[in-house]
């Protein structure tokens, strides 16, 4: 099936000499902060970016207002592939990876791009796929921590296609060392001297949760952490900030339940989804991300602390590679340390404010966008021109 293209006027100065790099996403919405970090890496003003998507969406509706051409790839069979995938997903969607990889390499060669950047275990699989046929090079960005076996030799194998591999944190690779194709480069925001509401008092200290609600961020283990400091004394509310995805509505419901059951309805106030920053930050003098279930690089701990907002962290994952422990953040790791911390923050003026200032400092210099698009070009995007 040929592929659908969307062509949206783009200024010919804006992209005129500049490599164009095709941006292929398994998803045609905002399905989390992996294509909000798509989009991120498409506003570098060294390339010229086009998205790949396999259906309209809010994601090609984004483009065309940016002005970022956009093509319809047909997936078929491989949309139904989901984590933990099993060897014989690979077998029974072949074909239509085969035929997805034919219309990628023609996208690719017909825009004269220098490479094919993926994001989604999906995309990565047909773009590499679309290499082994006499497809354009591959960048593969892995957002996510391989946990099975058969997940690890997919990270592997994909690796010794791609011509270059881009983690978004180290725990994205499992092994000892890194290939030498393989490189760590965090995800950004746009870092400013923005502010949000501040809360007037600590009295109540506020506390956010920013997320989805499902059992990987750990949103029951909050509720768990909240309830013994809240009975330990300390004068503390919990807002949690997002909604759960269509298949997490049975861990929405238990985690309600817990909130009911320990009578804290009053204090844990769940209020959905919320847009800008204002709202979504607004009015907290903490944030809570409690990832149990090791997290690449949590957006809501960049967000936060480039609002000089404390962040509370559980030690796994990408987290403890984006805070320093103390200096720009806090890490949790049971309920008697998040009593301990939460009440520090609340008693101690000075520890609370040195906590803000690191936080600001630690994003300027670790998740400023113009470090993230002078990273990609010069350690990726140069070496493919």
């Amino acid at each position: 099936m040929p592929s659908k293209t969307k062509l949206t006027a783009v200024k010919t100065s804006d992209t005129a000499h500049k490599p164009v790099v095709m941006y292929v996403s398994d998803v045609p919405d905002f399905k989390g902060g992996a294509e909000r970090s798509l989009f991120d890496l498409m506003a570098s003003p060294h390339i010229s970016p086009r998205l790949v998507v396999p259906a309209e969406g809010p994601m090609s509706k984004k483009a065309g207002e940016l002005g970022i051409p956009h093509h319809l790839l047909t997936y078929g069979s491989v949309l139904t592939v989901r984590r933990p995938f099993k060897a014989h997903d690979v077998i029974r969607t072949f074909a239509s990876a085969l035929n997805a990889a034919r219309q990628l390499k023609q996208i690719a060669r017909e825009q004269n791009a220098i490479a094919v950047h993926t994001n989604g275990l999906k995309a990565h699989g047909v773009a590499c796929l679309s290499r082994l046929i006499g497809g354009k090079p591959v960048v593969i960005h892995f957002r996510a921590i391989p946990f099975t076996r058969l997940e690890k030799l997919f990270w592997r194998a994909v690796q010794t296609i791609a011509s270059h591999v881009i983690l978004v944190s180290r725990p994205c690779w499992h092994g000892d060392t890194l290939p030498s194709n393989v490189h760590v480069i965090f995800n950004a925001i746009k870092v400013s001297d923005q502010t949000v509401p501040a809360p007037k008092t600590k009295k109540p200290f506020l506390l956010g949760f920013v997320g989805r609600i499902q059992f990987t961020k750990g949103v029951d283990t909050l509720v768990e952490w909240f309830d013994y400091a809240h009975k330990k004394g300390l004068d503390i509310k919990l807002f949690i900030r997002g909604e759960p995805a269509p298949d997490e509505l049975d861990y929405d419901a238990k985690v309600r339940r817990m909130v009911k059951e320990r009578g804290l309805e009053k204090l844990v106030v769940f209020e959905g989804k919320l847009e800008g920053f204002d709202k979504i930050y607004g009015n907290i003098h903490a944030n809570v991300v409690s990832s149990v279930v090791p997290d690449p690089l949590p957006r809501s701990v960049m967000e936060a602390c480039s609002l000089g907002i404390p962040v509370l962290g559980y030690p796994a994952g990408g987290i403890p590679y984006m805070i320093e422990d103390g200096k720009s953040g806090l890490l949790v790791a049971d309920k008697e340390e998040f009593y301990r911390l939460v009440k520090k923050l609340m008693e101690d003026d000075a520890f609370y404010n040195s906590i803000s200032k690191g936080a600001v400092a630690r994003a300027k210099d670790k998740f400023a966008m113009p470090r993230l698009h002078d990273a990609v070009y010069n350690t990726v995007y140069k070496t493919l021109e």
